[in-house]
């Protein structure tokens, strides 16, 4: 296609796709048969295609009018309110900036989630950290949503807490203590692999916080990666271990041969996840009920962990 297609448009194809006739889709559409062959010509002007051969059975469509109809029908069978949709979409993907943790769970349940939005191509950026690059890249609305770290403050960026998730400790699973805990001993005692684009880690009291630091500070690290997906394999296959906010727990139990245990009573670790997008977008309601509802598939075990206003 040359150029996209409004709504409007996409109605007149649609009902002239289901009725089989110009003059009854006028009829219907409550619009004089003239106008309806107007738009009719519009839109072959703008895919570039006939759209409809005309028989003595009425209006055949072509493919391309048989795709554009079931794109409108797509539209009127979700729960997007019509009067939301002003235009046909002028974005056909989404693009997500995330760590690769987010990526997996989000991406999975996207792709097994009914409720998933078909009209949309799941993007995921390689992973950039620094709040200036991720800032930049959402005001030029080269990625449509950010999750990760907060961002500093900015009018022309949302920000919403997605999940709040103590910190645990994953062991490979060929590993585990006999006693089924780790003390702080053990820990230090232990050597780790790290992530390169440091979390927000952090405690909920100032002896903690200072626990926290000093005990972030003091690890033995054997391997710096920029994944966390290839920190988690290697846990699984090697005595290193690393820290890990607990609501990816079930997720990586069931994919890897690795174990999430408690930190000991001395150490209150948490992490705070966010979802960002530009504010831009509160303007395209379509847009962001699919943002919604692709973080919504994201089935936390604690279904209290997931910010309700995010849910629209």
């Amino acid at each position: 296609m040359k150029r996209e297609i409004d709504l409007k448009l996409l109605k007149i194809i649609h009902t002239v796709v289901t009725t089989g006739s110009v003059t009854e889709a006028a009829r219907k559409l409550k619009q004089s048969a003239g106008n309806i062959s107007y738009q009719l010509g519009k839109a072959r002007e703008l895919t570039g295609v006939y759209l409809f051969i005309r028989t003595r059975n009425g209006m055949k469509p072509d493919s391309t009018a048989l795709e554009l109809s079931q794109r409108y029908q797509q539209f009127i069978d979700s729960n997007i309110a019509v009067q939301d949709l002003s235009s046909y979409p002028q974005q056909k993907s989404l693009s997500i900036n995330t760590f690769s943790l987010l990526e997996m769970m989000l991406a999975n349940n996207v792709c097994n989630s009914k409720n998933s939005d078909t009209l949309f191509r799941y993007i995921f950026n390689s992973y950039v950290s620094s709040p200036e690059e991720r800032l930049l890249r959402l005001r030029k609305k080269d990625v449509h949503i950010d999750i990760g770290n907060k961002l500093p403050a900015d009018e022309a960026i949302t920000t919403v807490k997605l999940f709040t998730s103590n910190v645990h400790v994953l062991v490979g699973s060929q590993n585990l203590p006999v006693d089924g805990s780790l003390s702080m001993q053990e820990l230090r005692s232990s050597r780790y692999v790290i992530w390169s684009a440091i979390p927000d880690y952090y405690s909920d009291s100032m002896e903690g916080a200072v626990r926290t630091s000093q005990f972030i500070q003091s690890q033995d690290v054997a391997v710096v990666s920029g994944s966390m997906i290839n920190m988690v394999s290697l846990c699984a296959n090697s005595r290193y271990i690393m820290l890990i906010p607990n609501i990816f727990a079930p997720m990586l139990e069931r994919n890897f041969q690795v174990k999430c245990m408690p930190l000991p009573p001395e150490l209150d670790i948490r992490y705070d996840c966010y979802l960002h997008y530009s504010a831009q977008l509160d303007r395209e309601p379509w847009l962001l009920k699919s943002i919604h509802g692709a973080i919504a598939s994201m089935n936390f075990d604690n279904p209290q962990l997931l910010d309700s206003s995010i849910l629209g």
